[in-house]
């Protein structure tokens, strides 16, 4: 009796020693992580590249200033004296028209009479537009229309990293919560034994039993040091890789600042909750967001190729203004260009390679949606299987401690030999290490939930 109240008293001490300590909280441990571990912060860039992207894209509607002056003289006159100043505007409106503003001068002598301007020079305002290939899009309107996608991807790429860095990070913390578990059931098995052998040291040595008896519980000891010692060590383990995760606001690592939280209440999934998880993954998985972008893109390929298929006529109109007099809307400049290839083979093949681009991301999207609701299934039924598995090993926690309690009341009574009693408590420490383990199964299993079902 006084060996099982010296179990429970120091129970009652492991449990104040627990609540004097300061608690790392999950939910501490990840708020740490999601703003401060660099791999997450590291991921956060493909938002930034990508709406650098947009920036440089939205470049190519820049307005674009040019210009030139020549000047040969030849016995102190001008044989080439021309300027030439011009300012253009594109937009990437559909027709993608440019409207362009130009001054020349050119009064030499020797200058061409076709090219010869006026005093002091010529002036022209007007704009240019297709009329047939590139009225919907062109190279350059397509770059910025995928451009503008592209900050979507880089969420989605982002929140991608950010789920495969949590999913790691968050599971460590459970597997150190269930190595610091381990620890103290072999604590409380190491210490029971150090008490009992004391007091079977002290009896042998007053010679009310035989020495054997002492020396059993002697070996016991040091069988439970070297458990109690490799759990120490995996705990000492899982600490360091869980460190590897744990950095400030400075980017400086920083020492666990604390032990795992208890395991919490744990509930079994319904057929409800797993069909919403298998709706949300269809929606959030950055993996399906990514492949409806890749989607969006390859939609706009498809276009700029039909586009090809349209021949090639562009017409300018220009007001014109001779010196600083001629000025009036008589004074217009007009002109056609057209070029169209025969065969439209290329073109037809830009179509052909945009359409193959599109058929297969619908087939990827067919089997992503598979992959991602089997993710989810394989999962949440780890989560209620272990749930099952928790409430046999509760069970077998408690029969074991019951048949611990007779098997010491028999000792005391003479009935049973110290050895049984030994195995019992070995039993019983094996039952709890197994219900750990298994609890620290049910809460990565949920972790792996939340990210098949894309919120993490």
């Amino acid at each position: 009796m006084r060996i099982f109240l010296c179990f429970v008293a120091f129970l009652c001490v492991s449990v104040i020693q627990l609540h004097s300590q300061r608690v790392y909280t999950f939910d501490e441990y990840y708020n740490q992580i999601v703003t401060s571990n660099p791999l997450v912060l590291e991921a956060k860039y493909e938002i930034t590249a990508a709406e650098a992207e947009l920036f440089g894209a939205r470049g190519l509607f820049d307005p674009v200033l040019s210009g030139g002056f020549n000047l040969k003289t030849q016995d102190a006159k001008d044989k080439l004296n021309d300027l030439d100043l011009s300012l253009e505007i594109p937009f990437a409106s559909m027709f993608g028209p440019k409207v362009k503003a130009q001054m020349r001068r050119a009064i030499a002598e020797s200058t061409n009479p076709a090219d010869r301007t006026s005093t002091p020079f010529d002036a022209s305002i007007g704009v240019s537009l297709p009329l047939g290939q590139g009225i919907f899009t062109d190279e350059k309107r397509n770059k910025l229309f995928q451009a503008e996608i592209k900050p979507e991807i880089g969420q989605a790429k982002f929140q991608q990293k950010r789920n495969k860095i949590l999913v790691e990070a968050l599971s460590l913390y459970w597997k150190w919560a269930e190595a610091y578990q381990q620890v103290q059931i072999a604590q409380n098995l190491f210490t029971i034994a150090q008490e009992r052998a004391q007091q079977l040291r002290d009896r042998a040595t007053a010679g009310d039993i035989a020495a054997m008896d002492s020396l059993e519980a002697n070996l016991e000891v040091v069988f439970r040091n070297g458990k109690l010692l490799e759990k120490q060590q995996a705990y000492e383990q899982a600490s360091v890789n869980l460190q590897v995760y744990v950095w400030d606001n400075n980017q400086q690592q920083t020492p666990l600042p604390g032990i795992p939280e208890p395991f919490q209440t744990i509930n079994k999934l319904s057929e409800q909750e797993i069909q919403a998880a298998q709706n949300d993954a269809k929606l959030l998985r950055p993996e399906v967001k990514l492949l409806q972008l890749d989607r969006n893109l390859a939609n706009l390929d498809l276009n700029l190729a039909n586009e090809f298929l349209r021949p090639n006529i562009n017409a300018n109109v220009d007001l014109m203004m001779y010196g600083l007099s001629d000025v009036g809307p008589g004074n217009l400049k007009f002109g056609l260009t057209m070029s169209q290839p025969i065969l439209f083979r290329q073109a037809r093949s830009q179509e052909e390679l945009a359409n193959i681009g599109i058929k297969r991301i619908d087939l990827q999207s067919l089997q992503l949606d598979a992959a991602v609701t089997a993710d989810v299934n394989f999962y949440a039924t780890a989560v209620n299987r272990t749930f099952d598995q928790i409430q046999l090993l509760i069970s077998e926690v408690s029969l074991a401690s019951q048949l611990l309690n007779f098997e010491r009341e028999r000792l005391i009574a003479g009935e049973t030999s110290l050895f049984l009693v030994n195995q019992r408590e070995r039993f019983l420490a094996t039952s709890q290490e197994k219900l750990a383990k298994e609890q620290s199964n049910y809460f990565v299993a949920l972790i792996y939930l939340r990210w098949a079902r894309g919120i993490i």
